[in-house]
Order: structure tokens, then sequence, then C-alpha cells
């Protein structure tokens, strides 16, 4: 089955806040806010997300990024050619990552990703204490973005029923 657009949280639960991609995913699934879309936690698992890119036509990736922002700070990024060719080549089979991968077999998708700025990125299992403060008002900035996107390539027909602050 082939999907119009996945979410797709990636990221290591393993290294804190590394895995916040997926927490934000699973946080989408309780709250219903999304429910015709296919929502996946994709983890470190590069083979399972290439896998799922293969079943949809566009892509919105949520991952953690240290861009020197304040924790929890939400950037966007396009997905578009020009993304994917500024990417420099893997040298070494640890270098290597899921945009890598949509690059070498073929796998770009136009789409999102959405960068959330990590505090800590330590071995320990669950969200640092900071970005845990800041998911609830996180995870709504990442809903509004969702609902942007599906909006303007027309996916989103009837608006969430949902009122932000």
């Amino acid at each position: 089955m082939i999907f119009e657009t996945v979410v797709l949280g990636i990221g290591n639960t393993l290294m804190e806040d590394d895995g916040v991609g997926n927490y934000i995913v699973e946080e989408l699934k309780t709250r219903g806010v999304f429910p015709g879309l296919r929502l996946e936690k994709g983890e470190t698992d590069t083979e399972f997300c290439l896998d799922v890119l293969e079943e949809t036509e566009k892509i919105i990736l949520i991952d953690a990024v240290h861009m020197g922002n304040p924790p929890g700070t939400v950037s966007i990024f396009e997905l578009d050619n020009e993304f994917f060719q500024s990417l420099p080549s893997a040298g070494m089979a640890h270098n290597f990552s899921l945009f890598h991968g949509m690059k070498l077999y073929g796998c770009q998708r136009e789409g999102l990703l959405i960068g959330i700025e990590a505090a800590s990125v330590n071995c320990r299992f669950g969200l640092s204490e900071e970005l845990t403060e800041k998911m609830p008002r996180i995870v709504d900035t990442v809903t509004r973005q969702i609902e942007s996107y599906l909006t303007d390539i027309g996916e989103l027909v009837v608006p969430i029923d949902r009122v932000f602050e």
C-alpha cells in the first residue's frame, strides 16, 4: 500500500534527547490528531526507515538537531533536491545516515525534516528534564507544522479540531 505522506520519528531512545522524534510520534498517536496519517517510529533502524520510504510519496521526518539554538527549538527544513545534493558523501559505515541511504538507494522523497534542538545526548533512556518539561509545547508546534504542510499539499481535507495557544 502506498501512502501519500508518512510521519517518521528517528533517533536513538537510548541516547536521551537523540530519540525525541520517536517520542513525538508516540505522542501524536496518543493525541489522535492525525487519524488518517501513518505515524511510524523508525528509531535507528535505517533499513526499516528505507522500507517505509518505499511505501510513501512524501515524508515528514522528526529528529533531534544540534544547531546551537535553545533546547526545544523547532526548526523546519524542506526535503528537496537541493537538500539531498548538499549531503556530503558517506565515507564510513558509522557516518552513514538515513539521508545518505535515501540518496544512495533512490528513496529521496519530498517533504519536511522537523528538527528539535536537543538539550542533552548521553547514554540514558528517556528525554532530558529540559525537553520533558517542554514536550507539550514542542508537540503542539510540530502538530501545527504538520497541519500546515498537509494543508499546503492538499492532503489535509478536514482541519484539526484543536485549539492552540
